[in-house]
């Protein structure tokens, strides 16, 4: 039996596919493994796959020195190369050049399903280094099926991917030209995969698609994301449904009344506004404005209490002059996000963005990254602290020599923060406790975990 090493880099949505590659090579006869930390010299295996990114600069960037280590090891360690995921798929032609015979094979994002038989051939050698599987089905109508995967996220959650590609073309980002136009998974599929996640151990499901919020919208125009969400509150043994990749222009009210009354539904919402001034908004064609953000988070805080908000903000976009930037960093003081990424805008050939003027300057970028970050520091330690003496749902994740890991309602797997927990009682990782918050490290939370214990009715003997 062939063993193939898997390196999955990049956002959910790639690991979904790595997952379902690593199905097709366990079911046509591989070992598979995957690789939980970025590394590129595998021992004892035959093929080494790296499913990359390349959504901004420094994701590129990463996936090309992975690949230059893999190329750099290959030879010591004999085993065969594949590129696959964005990387892959938007610059193939470019990857033989650089590569030359380093790279045994490459394949993109939408032939994933024959990742089994370009490994038979880059096993035998039949493959053509000039040849390459990189284009994508314009004739696609549906989202594919995800089934039959092998996970590499931990046995108690999972992502579930309900919709491929995006209509909403902002001004800066790549994934329209990578993944085409949008493209929801009919209902039935997407229930019938959460069950199948059900059964295997999934206690904890994150919904996730470019944008969760247009779903349903290519289908008859019937289907929403709420009535989605309904569905799923049905799957039996299903504890939490978390909802990722909003976007605030598709944000409804009847979505704001589904998540704050549906129980599963945990209350965090991943929002993305990436600006709050309507002159960067409109040059981004983000399809919103500021007012309407404000109003939108101002319903969603008003329906649904104790909600989490999660956000990411764009810095250094092209044109963003400093009263631009001081509105965002006066929104978010104001606001007061619990959870907040920032990145430095940055610049993807074949976007629209890429050939406007006013450029912003590196130092500059990275000046307002700082800046905002170190406000955002200041904002998630109040709210931490906030929290102190508060006993909230926490999910357990794993064990370490600390004590147990796990995250509130209001962390996601992976891109917020955790909680340290103490207890005298043998916890399993799935389990969601009642855990009080008793202090607060950088952004992380501890907390402690004290079982509730009946006393037993003692009967005395004449």
């Amino acid at each position: 039996m062939k063993m193939v090493r898997f390196l999955s880099l990049g956002c959910p949505k790639n690991l979904v596919d790595s997952e379902v590659m690593l199905g097709h090579l366990s079911s046509g006869g591989y070992y598979v493994m995957s690789d939980n930390e970025v590394s590129a010299s595998p021992n004892n295996c035959d093929v080494f796959i790296i499913n990359t990114c390349c959504f901004v600069k420094d994701a590129e960037k990463e996936s090309r020195d992975i690949i230059k280590q893999a190329v750099k090891q290959k030879r010591k360690a004999g085993y065969k190369i594949i590129v696959s995921g964005c990387l892959a798929q938007r610059y193939h032609q470019q990857l033989n050049k650089d590569f030359k015979q380093g790279i045994d094979g490459i394949i993109g994002l939408h032939l994933r399903d024959k990742i089994v038989s370009l490994c038979n051939e880059v096993l035998k050698n039949e493959l053509p280094h000039s040849r390459h599987c990189c284009y994508w089905d314009e004739t696609a109508k549906r989202a594919r099926i995800d089934n039959h995967r092998v996970r590499i996220t931990a046995q108690h959650y999972a992502y579930l991917r309900i919709a491929e590609g995006c209509d909403n073309r902002c001004s800066y980002c790549v994934i329209p030209h990578l993944h085409g136009s949008y493209r929801s998974k009919p209902l039935n599929l997407v229930i019938d995969e959460a069950k199948s996640l059900v059964s295997d151990g999934v206690k904890e499901i994150n919904l996730i698609a470019q944008d969760t919020t247009s779903y349903g919208k290519d289908i008859n125009g019937n289907l929403s994301l709420s009535q989605l969400i309904r569905e799923l509150d049905k799957v039996k043994d299903l504890k939490w449904i978390r909802l990722l990749y909003t976007h605030p222009a598709h944000f409804d009210n009847e979505l704001i009344k589904t998540i704050g009354t549906i129980d599963k539904v945990v209350k965090y919402i991943d929002l993305p506004i990436q600006h709050i001034s309507d002159n960067i908004l409109s040059l981004m064609r983000r399809n919103i404005t500021g007012d309407k953000i404000r109003k939108l988070i101002y319903r969603i805080r008003e329906k649904i209490p104790d909600v989490f908000l999660r956000t990411s903000v764009i810095v250094g976009f092209p044109g963003e002059r400093e009263e631009d930037f001081q509105q965002v960093l006066d929104f978010i003081e104001e606001t007061g996000f619990e959870r907040l990424g920032a990145f430095e805008y940055s610049k993807e050939q074949g976007t629209d963005a890429y050939g406007f003027n006013n450029q912003i300057p590196v130092r500059v970028k990275r000046e307002r990254l700082d800046a905002l970050m170190s406000l955002q520091q200041k904002i998630a330690l109040k709210k931490n602290h906030l929290l102190i003496n508060k006993k909230l749902p926490v999910i357990i994740d794993d064990y370490s020599e600390n004590g147990y890991t796990g995250r509130t309602y209001g962390d996601a797997p992976e891109v917020d923060g955790t909680v340290i927990v103490k207890s005298i009682q043998k916890l399993t990782p799935g389990n969601i406790i009642n855990v009080t918050i008793v202090g607060v490290k950088n952004y992380d939370l501890v907390g402690k975990y004290q079982p509730q214990i009946t006393a037993k009715r003692q009967i005395k003997s004449d």
